[in-house]
């Protein structure tokens, strides 16, 4: 196994790697100028792991996936199988005929990974950029059949498969941490929330358990659930409509009557399904079954869904609309592409579901119970020892009432039970008139609860207070009344206002441009003088309002 004690020691200087002082300083190159340093430390601290997880989701463009599941712990353990290869442009990081013991992640530059074709000439089988994921084989021992050739100054991480293994399946995890790693991977957009959050939350999805051949889906029904895949596997099934006749007339009439529904992908982990049942209220259109031994689910009901993630308007709610419009346009595509398949090629493309494939199997849905993250979290927390059992003490004395300083009559209060009908009607024993029960602090008639020097104190404040408002000296502005039964005594008023607005009203239509200069020789003054604000705001819009009808009219 690799380790990095060898690894030399770098100066502390950004400028000392080459490959960051050619152009320009980019920050992904300053945290890889740090990932260097980390690695050269003897020590890793949890900071340090916690660093090593950032910097490889932000580099690795297979985070996700190859990393799913691993913890701060994990990557701590992970530090001592890891490697940092900084090679020239057209050095070998691994020849043919080496075990595939490491696989690889390029942090920076560019690699080719040549094989030879039969004749013995060179091909390029694949070129490898920032990011990518290689060298990744399933058997650790099987002999690499290609070999890989820097084509830019390059940096490479490896890292040994076997340790990559060994660390995942030696650290275990609760039910819950599994729930929660699936649903921060798995869900659209979860991962941007707090893990805090989603561990509060996490007791809204409900796992359930099919066996083979279980019907999770039916067609022609309506969910009230949006499901996530958790591991098994489902196929998905559409039935025969008219648009797809060569499909139907490839059968025999005997063979109609146990292919009514054609099979056309299968549900594996983290996929979804019922988003579009769910959330916009419509019937199912395909069929789900369980085709593996056994599938687990995790499901969420909408209303919750909606509650909790943010509503309508969420980010999670526009990503699970926007898997709804891409199955759409693909079952669109795939319905036009099995339509225009041959009659004679149709049983080659086609795979169509058998009636009778799960006939004799009982298959039965398991709904296990499920312990809250947070609870099973303090459960497995070391508890204090209880502390010996003591005497309870004595109930302390009845607090005595408070004597009434204020010189206010105290408020009678009215019984708080109900005068029900039936005097043993316990159900309305409690019930009461918050308006009569409640305390007042101040009583409905002032004089039976003012005496005479309260009253003058409140009165001299009212009068302060309307003082200030100027409500007792100002004096009210006189308003320009007219008569409310007579619409021509006010039209009237208005054109006494202003000699301009009466030759607007005797004019009538007119262009726009005369409109415009009849309107420009008002005095708003002169109607504001005679008419009072209030009305002069009345016939400005009303002018503004024969300016812009004419000009809609032309």
């Amino acid at each position: 196994v690799h380790g990095i004690n060898n690894y030399p020691q770098q100066s502390k200087g950004i400028m000392s790697n080459p490959f960051l002082s050619i152009g320009k300083i980019t920050p992904q190159k300053m945290r890889l100028r740090k990932f260097e340093d980390m690695l050269a430390k003897p020590s890793k601290s949890v900071d340090d792991a916690k660093f090593f997880a950032d910097f490889l989701e932000s580099v690795c463009k297979e985070y996700k996936l190859l990393f799913f599941g691993y913890t701060t712990e994990m990557f701590q353990k992970l530090f001592g199988f890891v490697v940092l290869h900084k090679l020239s442009a057209g050095k070998m990081l691994f020849q043919k005929d080496e075990k595939c013991t490491h696989f690889y992640i390029m942090l920076d530059g560019k690699l080719e990974i040549v094989n030879t074709n039969e004749s013995g000439e060179e091909k390029i089988v694949r070129s490898v950029d920032t990011g990518a994921l290689f060298g990744k084989k399933d058997n650790p021992n099987s002999l690499r059949q290609d070999w890989a050739k820097t084509t830019s100054d390059a940096v490479i991480l490896s890292i040994d498969k076997e340790a990559w293994e060994k660390v995942k399946s030696d650290t275990v995890k609760s039910e819950g941490e599994q729930k929660i790693e699936f649903l921060l991977r798995y869900v659209p957009k979860l991962r941007m929330s707090p893990r805090g959050i989603i561990e509060e939350l996490e007791i809204l999805f409900v796992k359930e358990c099919y066996t083979k051949g279980y019907k999770v889906q039916k067609e022609g029904e309506f969910l009230d659930s949006v499901y996530f895949v958790r591991s098994g596997t489902c196929s998905v099934s559409y039935p025969i409509t008219s648009s797809m006749a060569n499909v139907k007339a490839a059968l025999t009439p005997e063979e109609q009557i146990n292919h009514k529904y054609i099979t056309l992908y299968t549900l594996t982990t983290g996929q979804s399904f019922g988003e579009e049942s769910a959330l916009n209220g419509t019937k199912t259109q395909e069929l789900i079954e369980v085709v593996s031994e056994a599938v687990e689910v995790y499901k969420i009901n909408k209303g919750m869904l909606l509650q909790y993630f943010g509503g309508s308007g969420s980010e999670i709610i526009y990503a699970l609309r926007a898997i709804i419009q891409n199955k759409k346009n693909w079952l669109q595509l795939k319905q036009y592409q099995l339509s225009k398949v041959k009659q004679e090629d149709v049983k080659k493309v086609v795979v169509y579901r058998d009636e009778n494939e799960f006939k004799g199997i009982n298959p039965i849905k398991n709904v296990p119970g499920e312990t809250p993250y947070l609870k099973s979290k303090m459960i497995t927390e070391k508890a204090p020892r209880p502390a010996p059992e003591e005497p309870s003490p004595a109930p302390p004395p009845a607090p005595k009432p408070r004597p009434n300083k204020s010189g206010l009559p105290m408020v009678p209060m009215r019984d708080l039970k109900a005068k029900s009908g039936n005097p043993g009607d316990e159900d309305k024993k409690y019930d009461r008139i918050m308006g009569d029960a409640t305390m007042r602090l101040v009583p409905r008639k002032l004089d039976q609860g003012f005496n005479q020097q309260q009253m003058q104190g409140y009165l001299k404040l009212r009068g302060i207070v309307e003082d200030v408002k100027g409500g007792s000296k100002a004096k009210p502005e006189a308003k320009k009344t007219f008569n409310k039964d007579s619409i021509k005594s006010f039209q009237a008023s208005v054109m006494a206002a202003d000699p301009a607005i009466a030759e607007i009203a005797k004019e009538g239509s007119m262009a726009p441009s005369e409109m415009m200069k009849k309107v420009s020789k008002i005095t708003p003054a002169s109607i504001k003088a005679k008419l009072g604000g209030q009305y002069y705001l009345i016939i400005h819009s009303f002018i503004h309002f024969l300016v812009k009808l004419s000009l809609i009219h032309i």
